[in-house]
């Protein structure tokens, strides 16, 4: 290193600062130290922020989402969430900030060996070194340390929202179970590859992303005190004690591959390479003993590792370093893809045939298409009159309309008013008086937006609260004019085939959005009756009661509108209602399922309801 001159009025402009170097032209020493008040500011200014932010921002959201869950009744999955994810949260922040500390900290005293090295090596020189380059350095230091501790714990952070954002992962690594069928390659129960599976991998990558990580940050500190530096012939030299150290993270940097690489051989039951989905002749024959091999090549370095943390040799740890990358390159992607091109392409049914069969066989299980009775019926060169009378069921309800158009139709004649409106149009099949008929229908909700005169407060949160009724029709009739036959149509709902609505009001849909406070000092609008309107008071239970002040200034921060708090209207028995879309409410009960596209409507005992299907648990 390059000793730096530090000129003062008590030494010489030649005096030394062991033991690092600090270049004037990057560092002005003297008037250098912060003043005593930054320092206490900047001690104290990260978790203020911090208390700040869990007071203004995650309280009051969790307050909510409890007290929402509470109210239908789910607090016992609000809780297994929370401590699901908090705890996930901690274990992701902990392990790579103790796993960094530890590391780093040993890198610190390999430099404090260097340094009282370097002390001894200056101690019989005359020269002192100066107030000035002492306070200097330690402010150097201190910068270091601050900087140092300040990225561990960002790299920590990231790493505990990653963990936070797999939940889900660890819920079905906890308690998922076995399909009780096993697959034709690795004879393990299917239940491994979608419970099990994932969370082992997602472990893997954890650690192989800190172990990476800190061999970074470790040799970053190794060349900044001088244990990793290029000489002046251009050769790297290293300490006994950074190889030591390095060497110990390359084991577990190795072990962690290898793991990897045992894991990947059940990823290859997802492997596109060839001609069917999964294992193929080249993954069954190339790929696998491959990866077998990566494997042994893990173990044979971590063992050559150990004897290099006896017998430090860097050169030998670098070459080995390349030689493993060189090995995965050529051994798991070079030689699979050339040996599919040229070896299995040229014979290629005959070779894959095993495995299509496996393909598709899975595939029907995976669908329950192995049960299926397949009955041929010839076709009917004869139709007549009598066959098609024979048949009425089947033909009434072959659809004809679009719901494309038709919804169009819905809007312009089902409407009624401007503050109604139809999102999507369904299919369903309903038992009327004459028989089981398929129908399409949609409900009629509330506008997302009102009128721009009557945008006010209190008529978009107290009064237009709710969508009325829904509009129903025959799939295969219509009644002239390019209109289609109504079940039931007009607001309030009326029907002449037995269908009956005895509750039309529609809080809860599919484009309802932001919040609505119900049973109020305002009569909510219900639907309007000619010339004139017709209103309502809500008396069920939906939405969180705002019986105390308490709950009034939560639901006005959390929904950034201070008229909760000051209006006049609101009693003991007011509710505010959250969370009105369908989707939106089942994913804020159950987030591990996945949802079709979009909910449709059931008209059950005169009631309306909202299915989301479940497309999978994700």
């Amino acid at each position: 290193m390059i000793d730096s001159a530090v000129q003062t009025p008590e030494a010489s402009p030649t005096m030394v600062v062991p033991p690092i170097e600090i270049r004037p032209d990057v560092l002005e020493l003297r008037g250098a130290e912060p003043p005593a008040w930054l320092g206490r500011t900047l001690k104290w200014l990260f978790p203020v922020l911090a208390l700040l932010f869990i007071a203004l921002i995650a309280v009051p959201g969790f307050l909510q989402k409890w007290l929402w869950m509470r109210q239908l009744d789910y607090a016992g999955i609000f809780w297994t969430l929370l401590s699901v994810k908090v705890g996930l949260t901690c274990a992701g922040f902990a392990f790579p900030l103790l796993f960094l500390w530890l590391n780093l900290w040993q890198a610190g005293r390999s430099r404090i060996a260097l340094v009282d090295s370097r002390a001894s090596q200056a101690a019989g020189s005359a020269a002192k070194p100066s107030q000035a380059g002492t306070k200097g350095t330690a402010m150097v230091h201190h910068i270091v340390n601050r900087s140092t501790a300040l990225l561990i714990a960002a790299i920590a952070t990231v790493f505990a929202g990653a963990l936070y954002a797999q939940w889900d992962t660890y819920l079905r690594f906890r308690y998922g179970g076995s399909f009780g069928l096993a697959d034709p390659i690795f004879a393990v129960d299917l239940g491994f590859y979608v419970f099990r599976l994932p969370w082992y991998e997602l472990l893997q990558t954890i650690l192989l992303f800190v172990t990476l990580v800190t061999i970074v940050a470790v040799g970053c500190q190794y060349a900044y005190f001088g244990l990793f530096r290029i000489s002046g012939r251009r050769t790297i030299e290293i300490g006994n004690r950074a190889v030591q150290h390095l060497s110990v993270l390359l084991f577990i940097l190795a072990i962690t591959f290898g793991w990897g690489y045992y894991l990947d051989r059940f990823e290859l039951l997802y492997s596109t390479t060839g001609v069917v989905y999964g294992v193929g002749y080249t993954v069954d024959h190339v790929t696998l003993a491959a990866l077998w091999i990566m494997i042994g090549i893990s173990l044979a370095a971590c063992s050559l590792l150990v004897s290099n943390f006896f017998r430090p040799r860097w050169k030998a740890m670098a070459a080995g370093v390349v030689a493993y990358a060189a090995l995965y390159i050529i051994g798991v992607q070079l030689a699979p893809a050339l040996f599919q091109k040229f070896a299995v392409q040229p014979n290629e049914l005959s070779l894959e045939a095993p495995y299509l069969k496996n393909y598709i066989g899975f595939t029907r299980k995976a669908y329950g298409l192995d049960a299926i009775q397949e009955t041929a019926y010839p076709a009917m060169a004869d139709l007549t009159p009598a066959v098609l009378a024979r048949n009425q069921d089947t033909i009434q309800n072959i659809r004809l309309w679009d719901e494309r158009p038709l919804l169009q139709t819905y809007q312009q004649t089902q409407a009624i008013r401007l503050y109604y409106k139809f999102y999507n149009v369904h299919v369903d099949r309903y038992h009327l008086a004459d028989g089981y008929h398929q129908v399409m229908l949609s409900t009629r909700e509330l506008s997302p937006e009102l009128p721009s005169q009557a945008q006010t407060w209190v008529n978009q949160n107290l009064e237009f609260t709710h969508g009325f009724g829904l509009v129903m029709n025959s799939v295969s009739s219509s009644i002239g004019g390019g209109f289609p036959e109504y079940l039931i149509q007009n607001v309030p709902p009326q029907s002449s085939f037995g269908l009956n609505v005895t509750q039309p009001a529609i809080y809860y849909g599919e484009g309802m959005t932001g919040s609505r406070i119900v049973a109020t000092g305002i009569k909510e609008f219900d639907y309007p009756q000619g010339n004139q309107n017709v209103y309502t008071s809500y008396s069920g239970k939906g939405g969180i009661p705002l019986d105390s002040p308490g709950k009034r200034l939560l639901f006005a921060w959390t929904q950034a509108d201070i008229n909760i708090l000051l209006t006049s209207y609101l009693t003991p028995e007011s509710r505010i209602q959250i969370w009105r879309d369908v989707q939106q409410r089942v994913s804020q009960v159950a987030p591990f399922l996945a949802l079709d596209a979009a909910p449709y409507p059931v008209l059950s005992e005169g009631k309306t309801y909202h299915s989301c299907p479940r497309q999978q648990i994700i």
